[in-house]
């Protein structure tokens, strides 16, 4: 047990409170996820990490730099609670990766997070080996609509998709809805705009529950947070226009 995890721990407490201590918790937000990282370089822990985990904690560190802007005054209690639920469960789940022997004091981490995480790399890896014109019909069916039925899980869709290529089979046809026929491909390019490593990330939000319009949008606002952390990642900014947006609107409830 390390003395910069000492520290991490106590933030994270501190954050459990952040309703009652919103000054507190913003410090905590701004010195926890830091903290994660240089303790995961120390331990040689980072250079093992897949390219979907490193996204996972470059988003840890873009979470805490906005809430520790945020807490302080925001009354938007509904808005942040599952932000920071999820930024204290991945600060937790990594924490336990830097000392398995001791990961019982890490309660937050998700059990399957590790599953989660080679279940959507995996995931990703079958959509990436699919036509072009099959990966949009996926984005696009799996897109909400208010009108129509609900979306199908992402692995259901990828699955169909890829069954359907087996087959020699035409792409499925996402439900009839407005802008369908240019919302996969707008998801689609978004996604590319995003460095590879993002991509499995990304996926494991979408099965989690995040459409993939705000994964991916939000992969895009986490890069440019990293910047405070001195980390450079390549990327296209375009993916943050308004055309983007808009043709994930017009398709969506």
């Amino acid at each position: 047990m390390t003395t910069r995890l000492d520290a991490l721990r106590r933030e994270l407490d501190a954050l459990a409170q952040w309703t009652r201590n919103r000054p507190r918790a913003a410090h905590a937000a701004a010195t926890a996820p830091p903290l994660l990282w240089e303790e995961l370089r120390a331990l040689g822990v980072w250079d093992a990490l897949p390219g979907h985990d490193r996204a996972a904690v470059y988003r840890t560190l873009a979470l805490g730099r906005r809430a520790s802007r945020e807490l302080g005054w925001t009354q938007q209690t509904q808005h942040w609670a599952p932000l920071i639920a999820e930024l204290r469960a991945e600060t937790a789940y990594f924490a336990a990766r830097c000392e398995p022997a001791a990961s019982s004091r890490w309660p937050e981490a998700p059990a399957d997070r590790t599953e989660q995480g080679t279940l959507a790399a995996a995931l990703y890896e079958r959509f990436a080996g699919l036509p072009l014109l099959s990966r949009t019909a996926v984005l696009a069916w799996i897109q909400p609509d208010a009108a129509g039925p609900e979306r199908p899980p992402l692995a259901v869709a990828v699955g169909e998709a890829v069954n359907r290529t087996g087959r020699r089979e035409p792409p499925l046809e996402p439900p009839p809805r407005r802008c369908s026929e240019i919302v996969g491909a707008v998801l689609l390019d978004g996604l590319g705009l995003l460095p590879r490593e993002w991509h499995a990330e990304v996926f494991r939000r979408i099965a989690s529950g995040a459409t993939a319009g705000t994964a991916i949008h939000d992969a895009g606002d986490d890069i440019d947070e990293l910047g405070g952390h001195g980390v450079r990642r390549p990327w296209h900014a375009r993916i943050l226009s308004p055309v983007f947006w808009e043709a994930v609107a017009c398709a969506s409830p």
